[in-house]
């Protein structure tokens, strides 16, 4: 019994012993590293872009990009007419950029009548087209005396001219811009055959031609103040 009590004693020792010697070493070697911390997710620095020179961009919805104004003239605006209105002879070409037509006959002061020409120049004519007073009409009768000349826009009140008239191409700055109708003042035209000639039109070309104009006209007493001499309308 003696002999089972001492290896038991001797067993107890070895384990104090590999105990001492544990906590010997844990204290010379001190407390491990630290745990490293969980690696953060980090988002890219955001970079501006710069879009490359002259790059269109969106306007945000609703808006509208600001641009330049510009003076933006119609192709047909100044050789078209008001509706209802019936030349007695349509426009026609008179050169490249310059067209007349033969609007009407009406009735005049003290029996008068005048004759309206509408001449029309285009936005790229390279030049004003000048018109000369210098009109001759002869009817049935044989040639009829001219007493003025008017000028003025289509369906406008007209002014007397003693000069002739610069038409400046369609939208172009000046008095006649694009348009421009004259009337010359004749002696009273009854029904019949007539004849209509203009010269010294000067085209923007640089010629000067004339244009002539033959119809029939047929005329009616225009309604006038009581006593007046009586003027006609014709067509």
């Amino acid at each position: 019994m003696s002999r089972g009590i001492a290896a038991g004693l001797g067993i107890g020792a070895a384990v104090l012993i590999a105990v001492a010697l544990v906590v010997y070493v844990v204290r010379v070697q001190g407390p491990g590293p630290p745990a490293t911390p969980a690696a953060v997710a980090t988002s890219p620095t955001p970079t501006a872009t710069t879009l490359p020179t002259g790059t269109p961009t969106r306007s945000p919805a609703g808006t509208v990009a600001a641009t330049p104004t510009q003076a933006v003239s119609s192709p047909g605006r100044c050789d078209t007419y008001q509706a209802g209105d019936i030349p007695i002879v349509p426009l026609r070409a008179s050169g490249q950029w310059l067209k007349v037509a033969f609007d009407a006959v009406r009735p005049g002061q003290s029996g008068h009548n005048r004759w309206m020409v509408r001449f029309t120049l285009a936005e790229t004519a390279p030049a004003a087209a000048t018109i000369g007073l210098n009109a001759a009409a002869s009817g049935p009768s044989g040639p009829l005396q001219v007493f003025g000349y008017e000028a003025g826009p289509p369906n406008s009140e007209s002014v007397r001219v003693t000069a002739p008239i610069t038409l400046q191409p369609c939208g172009a700055p000046g008095l006649f811009s694009g348009v421009v109708v004259l009337g010359v003042e004749t002696a009273g035209v009854r029904t019949g055959s007539y004849t209509l000639t203009l010269r010294d039109i000067r085209r923007p070309e640089g010629d000067t031609v004339q244009e002539t104009w033959t119809v029939a006209l047929t005329c009616t007493v225009a309604p006038g103040a009581p006593g007046a001499t009586p003027a006609t309308d014709c067509r």
